[in-house]
């Protein structure tokens, strides 16, 4: 994560190297990924981003964290209200939350399908591991209340139901930057209802 001398700096220039990094993560895997374009589009001298981050991983893993706290700013309104819909309506709306991040952010969602081909794997999982248990974390206890709820079947494996829907999650988002270009939007929360309509005749309790 960034030094404190980063976070010292004045916020133009901070949002200058965010950006910076951002459009060159964005364009490349983070193996291709250069410092010297980052530094050279930021305006920066390389020694001073070795003031802020000890290394390329350290500027990635904050870039991933600040991607991630985006991205749940827009799962919170329908985490914050899920009693008024059952679990598979539940999760149409988590679902298309991340459609509607997505669409709204093309760089980091294209950051985020880098993350997620297979040769950046070895990164992935070393990037998300604290992540993934958060994500199986929500997803469980989602899927716990549908059974409380009587939406869920009583008797399935919560865990692996949950393994499940945070893979279904991440293979969504790896196909969406490619899909928008084919797709309209609609098309895409259409998508989301018949996947979720099949997942609900599968483990739903009716």
């Amino acid at each position: 994560m960034p030094k404190e001398t980063f976070y010292n700096l004045p916020e133009a220039k901070r949002n200058k190297i965010y950006e910076s990094a951002l459009d060159e993560f964005a364009k490349n895997p983070y193996r291709q990924a250069s410092i010297n374009r980052i530094i050279e589009n930021a305006g920066i001298p390389k020694g001073s981003f070795y003031q802020y981050f000890t290394n390329k991983k350290d500027l990635y893993k904050f870039l991933i964290e600040e991607i991630y706290k985006k991205k749940i700013s827009y799962l919170t309104p329908e985490m914050a209200n899920p009693s008024g819909m059952n679990c598979f309506e539940f999760l149409k709306e988590l679902f298309k939350s991340g459609i509607r991040f997505a669409k709204e952010n093309p760089r980091l969602a294209k950051i985020g399908q880098h993350m997620l081909s297979d040769s950046e794997a070895d990164t992935y999982n070393e990037i998300m591991d604290d992540k993934k248990d958060e994500g199986l974390k929500i997803y469980k206890n989602i899927l716990a209340e549908g059974v409380k709820r009587g939406d869920v079947k009583a008797d399935i494996n919560l865990n692996l139901a949950a393994y499940y829907l945070f893979q279904l999650s991440n293979s969504i988002s790896g196909d969406l930057i490619d899909l928008f270009g084919k797709s309209e939007e609609e098309n895409f929360m259409s998508l989301v209802e018949d996947m979720i309509d099949l997942l609900e005749n599968g483990i739903g309790s009716k």
